[in-house]
């Protein structure tokens, strides 16, 4: 098919229809053969716990999103030492934590001032 002039072509960022169909081939076999693939994951882990790792990885990518490491960094003013439990106790209305948590003066836990 010839291009024609004019025709700006597919929109930028839209997927190719061949590019679907694949993505719902490959959705359509994993569920499939999710069944399967467990078991041979299982098995693989059995008998050599490093292969499946590797194995397991390159197929995790596919489905859980990349964590990168954040570089924003905050600087905050040095403020004088607080005790948490005072903050989270506190009855005033402007702090957004008021009355959410509530400490007896018995509880178990120790400070570490």
């Amino acid at each position: 098919m010839k291009f024609e002039k004019g025709n700006a072509g597919r929109p930028k960022g839209s997927t190719n229809v061949i590019d679907k169909q694949a993505r719902k081939l490959f959705r359509d076999t994993i569920a499939c053969e999710s069944v399967n693939l467990g078991v041979a994951f299982e098995k693989l882990r059995k008998e050599d716990n490093k292969a499946y790792l590797q194995i397991f990885n390159s197929y995790v990518k596919y489905f859980a999103p990349i964590l990168t490491e954040a570089n924003d960094k905050v600087e905050v003013e040095a403020v004088e030492p607080f005790n948490i439990k005072d903050v989270l106790k506190t009855k005033n209305p402007s702090n957004p934590f008021a009355g959410v948590f509530e400490f007896t003066d018995n509880d178990n836990t120790q400070d570490n001032d």
